[in-house]
């Protein structure tokens, strides 16, 4: 696959992520907290580990 298509894919992917989010933000406004794909990965992480007992 050429990068030029490649590239025109990704545009409409993001373009369409951009007005889920949009209509998402429009619909439940402040119902939705909004995260970086890194601090969701930390929370699932901290979530499957075992905690640790401190006595």
């Amino acid at each position: 696959m050429s990068d030029a298509l490649m590239n025109g894919r990704r545009i409409r992917v993001l373009t369409i992520v951009d007005e889920v989010c949009r209509r998402v933000q429009g619909s439940l406004g402040e119902q939705v907290q909004w995260t970086h794909c890194s601090e969701l990965a930390r929370i699932i992480a901290a979530q499957d580990s075992p905690r640790q007992v401190v006595s």
